[in-house]
């Protein structure tokens, strides 16, 4: 199972590189990235039987009617203080790509002004078009994710970005718990994941790493 990591689907989006990114999976931390879930206030609910969308809701979700909350865990800021990390949305997220569902996206982003609507619209239709999969997190990943940012910070101490490094340990874990490859240019990650999951690291062309888990 090879996954796409967000900053390859950016270039293959982009044109600077011409991966084959067909049929591939990704995780929905990296569908919310891609996606500017983490930059843009939106939200996205699973649709049932009981409430079919678009009929029931005319508006854009918010915040308290999101209850698909992945994992609430504790995680260091840079003072050291507790701070809460909170992930919103994965099962949801990871079923209207599935479903290929741009409805569901359409009310979610409706708030949003034009400009941001249409960014995420076009990469939303850039996913489907390739046919992308998605593996929703769940507690066991958040778990292992929250296990490895605590030793990967035991050693390095993170001082910013402490939410960034957070995602790249739940991309991580996700990718692991599936014995996925995953496909990136983050050298970080790879180094990571060679260190802490016996992951193994081959170099492509491009500065891009193949790293199987």
């Amino acid at each position: 199972m090879v996954f796409i990591d967000t900053n390859i689907l950016i270039k293959v989006l982009n044109g600077e590189v011409a991966y084959n990114i067909k049929n591939k999976q990704i995780t929905s931390t990296i569908a919310k990235e891609f996606l500017f879930f983490y930059e843009y206030p939106y939200y996205i609910k699973v649709p049932s039987c009981h409430f079919p969308f678009p009929f029931k809701y005319k508006r854009s979700f918010n915040k308290k009617t999101c209850t698909n909350i992945s994992s609430c865990l504790k995680i260091f800021n840079k003072k050291n203080e507790d701070k809460i990390a909170h992930e919103y949305c994965d099962t949801a997220i990871a079923k209207a790509i599935n479903d290929q569902r741009i409805d569901i996206f359409s009310i979610a982003i409706s708030a949003l002004n034009k400009k941001k609507q249409r960014e995420i619209k076009d990469r939303i239709m850039f996913l489907l078009a390739n046919n992308i999969k998605c593996k929703p997190i769940d507690k066991r990943i958040a778990l292992s994710a929250d296990k490895l940012f605590r030793e990967y910070n035991k050693n390095i101490h993170i001082k910013d970005n402490i939410l960034n490094e957070w995602r790249d340990m739940l991309i991580i874990s996700s990718v692991a718990r599936f014995k996925g490859v995953l496909i990136t240019n983050d050298k970080k990650v790879s180094c990571i994941s060679k260190q802490y999951c016996a992951a193994k690291i081959k170099v492509l062309k491009n500065k891009t790493y193949e790293i199987t888990y």
